[in-house]
C-alpha cells in the first residue's frame, strides 16, 4: 500500500494502480476487516459508500497480526523477507521467547539485531511522514518498521485527522496510523458497542478528511474474530503434547509450537490433527509457504514446527507463558479465517 502510494506521488507505475497524485493519505485502521466492516455497514456509511462505488480488498499473510501486516506495509515486503514473522516468536540466537510488537523495551535484543531491511521511508527520504499516537514515537517496533519517516505523534483521535488534513496539502505521502478500533475489539469484542461506536467515529473523521479533497486510501491490517471463555483451547492439556517438550509463540488463533527433540514433530503432527479436527488446522511452516500463505527467508526469529491454525470461534492459549489478562481478551486474530485475512482497500479521490 505504502510503496503504491510512493510510486503514485512519482508518477510511477504502481500494483494498486494509484493514479498520479502530488500527495496523499494512507489510512490504516488496525483491525477493521472487511467482513467486520460491512457486518456493521449502517454504522459507516460514508467508508461503505466509497467500497461500494469501487469495492476491493487485500489479503493479510498468516499469522494475520499486527506485526506482519504493519511490517509489510512499511517496508513494501513479505513476512519472510523482513523476518517479522509472528506476534511472539523464539529468538533463534538466544532462545528467548520474544515479543516482536511491544517487547523492546522489556530487554530483549536491539532493534539494530533484528533490523535486516530497509523501510520505504529509508529509501524515499522525506517522501513519507507518520501521524500516530504520540506513545509510539519512541517505541522499538516504530524504530524497527519506521526509521526514517518524519513522525507526528497526535495522542487525540480526531486532532490526529485535522493533522492529516494539514499535511495532505504537502507533496508526498501522509502515513495515518488508527489503533482504537483494534483496542476496543480485543477488550470488549469486534460486535460491542464500544467497537461500533469506534467505528462511526473513525467513519466520521474520514468522511471529513475526503471532504477536504484529500486523496485518501484506506486498508487494515486484519479483521477480528469474537472468542468467549468457552472457545478457548489450552494447549497444555492437550494429550497430544503431554509427553513433548516444548514452547509456544506466535498469536491466539495462530499458535507457533516448537519442540526441543525433532524426533516428536512427525507424531505430534498426527496426533494433533486428530485432536484438534473440530477446532483447528494443523500444518507445517513449509505448508504454509507451500500455499502461498509465507514466503521463504532469513530471519532470526525460529520458525515453528508445527503451526495450529484455529477454526470458527476458538482462542489457543498455552498458560505456562500466556499473561493472565490475555486470557480476558474477546477480540482475535491470527488465524486463516476470511474475516481475518481479508482487509479492505477503499478509495476517496484517487
Amino acid at each position: 500500500m505504502l510503496a503504491s502510494a510512493i510510486a503514485a506521488t512519482q508518477e510511477r507505475p504502481n500494483p494498486l494502480g494509484f493514479a498520479h497524485c502530488d500527495s496523499i493519505v494512507v489510512v490504516l485502521v488496525d483491525g477493521l476487516g472487511l467482513e467486520n466492516l460491512l457486518a456493521f455497514a449502517g454504522h459507516a456509511p460514508n467508508i461503505v459508500r466509497a467500497y461500494k462505488n469501487r469495492p476491493e480488498s487485500l489479503r493479510s499473510e498468516v499469522p494475520s497480526t499486527t506485526v506482519l501486516s504493519l511490517a509489510s506495509l512499511a517496508t513494501g515486503m513479505r513476512a519472510g523477507e523482513h523476518g517479522l514473522i509472528g506476534y511472539t516468536v523464539l529468538d533463534s540466537q538466544s532462545g528467548d521467547r520474544v515479543n516482536l510488537l511491544s517487547g523492546w523495551e522489556q530487554g530483549q535484543a536491539p532493534v539494530s539485531d533484528w533490523k535486516v531491511f530497509s523501510t520505504l521511508a529509508e529509501l524515499h527520504p522525506e517522501q513519507i511522514r507518520t501521524i500516530a499516537p504520540s506513545i509510539y514515537e519512541k517505541s522499538g517496533f516504530t524504530r524497527l518498521t519506521l526509521a526514517g519517516t518524519e513522525f507526528i505523534g497526535v495522542a487525540d483521535l480526531e486532532e490526529r485527522f485535522a493533522r492529516a488534513r494539514i499535511e495532505s496539502r504537502r507533496s508526498g505521502v501522509t502515513y495515518v496510523y488508527v489503533p482504537e478500533l483494534d483496542q476496543a475489539g480485543h477488550r470488549f469484542g469486534p460486535t460491542s458497542s464500544e467497537w461500533i461506536t469506534g467505528l462511526e467515529t473513525v467513519d466520521s473523521h474520514l468522511q471529513m478528511l475526503a471532504s477536504s479533497g484529500a486523496r485518501i486510501v484506506l486498508t487494515a491490517d486484519h479483521g477480528m474474530v469474537e472468542v468467549g471463555e468457552t472457545g478457548h483451547v489450552y494447549l497444555e492439556t492437550l494429550d497430544a503434547l503431554h509427553d513433548v517438550e516444548y514452547q509456544t509463540t506466535g498469536d491466539t488463533r495462530c499458535a507457533f509450537l516448537h519442540l526441543q527433540n525433532k524426533d516428536d514433530v512427525d507424531p505430534c503432527l498426527e496426533q494433533l490433527t486428530l485432536e484438534l479436527a473440530s477446532n483447528c488446522l494443523v500444518a507445517t511452516w513449509a505448508e504454509l509457504v507451500e500455499a502461498g500463505w509465507q514466503v521463504e527467508g532469513s530471519s532470526r526469529a525460529l520458525t515453528p514446527d508445527i503451526v495450529l491454525l484455529a477454526k470458527g470461534e476458538i482462542a489457543l492459549y498455552d498458560r505456562r507463558s500466556a499473561k493472565p489478562q490475555s486470557l480476558k481478551m474477546l477480540g482475535h486474530h491470527g488465524s486463516i479465517s476470511d474475516t481475518e485475512t481479508r482487509v479492505p482497500l477503499v478509495r476517496w479521490n484517487v
